[in-house]
């Protein structure tokens, strides 16, 4: 895959358990630095893909791993940037319940302060200050859309360039 030097990317996932009782609730992070919640993530470094790149950063930030086979590609996000370059955000799920033994190993890097586990309405219900604006967006559009089709955005073709921008996500489980 040959990456666009004009083109910012990163990639982000939200990851959900499923408790015994059956409540489902979320994981956040806090940033130390932006002091904002937010969902694992973080930029793609040239030469990885964004499921490689979900995976590294989620490793990092909480020392859960993912299986690459079990990430859902949800939602591409592609804005022109001030210095006319694109961004682009890949945002994934995650459904963590089948390995909650994972859980144990659960570990913050020193980018972020503090994480919990929460229901979707105490994740809708946060003041949007505190919460970073792409976070918030991608929770409202995950639970409040049709999902039978990942939407991509054209721009997409700027960073892939002559590939399919959905070429090796697995499409995960219709719901």
């Amino acid at each position: 895959m040959a990456f666009n030097p004009n083109c910012r990317a990163a990639a982000a996932v939200l990851i959900r358990q499923q408790d015994d009782l059956g409540n489902i609730k979320f994981l956040r992070i806090l940033n130390a630095k932006r002091k904002v919640w937010e969902c694992p993530g973080g930029k793609i470094e040239p030469g990885e893909t964004p499921s490689q790149a979900i995976i590294r950063e989620t490793n990092e930030e909480t020392n859960l791993r993912l299986n690459p086979k079990k990430l859902r590609l949800e939602r591409v996000y592609a804005n022109p940037t001030e210095d006319g370059q694109t961004f682009i955000m890949f945002f994934f799920s995650y459904n963590i319940s089948d390995e909650s033994h994972q859980l144990e190993y659960f570990k913050l890097s020193e980018e972020h302060l503090d994480a919990s586990w929460e229901t979707l309405s105490t994740l809708l219900n946060l003041p949007t200050e505190k919460v970073a604006p792409r976070f918030l967006d991608y929770i409202r559009s995950h639970f409040y859309v049709n999902r039978s089709e990942p939407p991509i955005d054209v721009t997409l073709k700027s960073w892939y360039q002559g590939e399919s921008p959905t070429a090796g996500f697995p499409k995960g489980d219709k719901k």
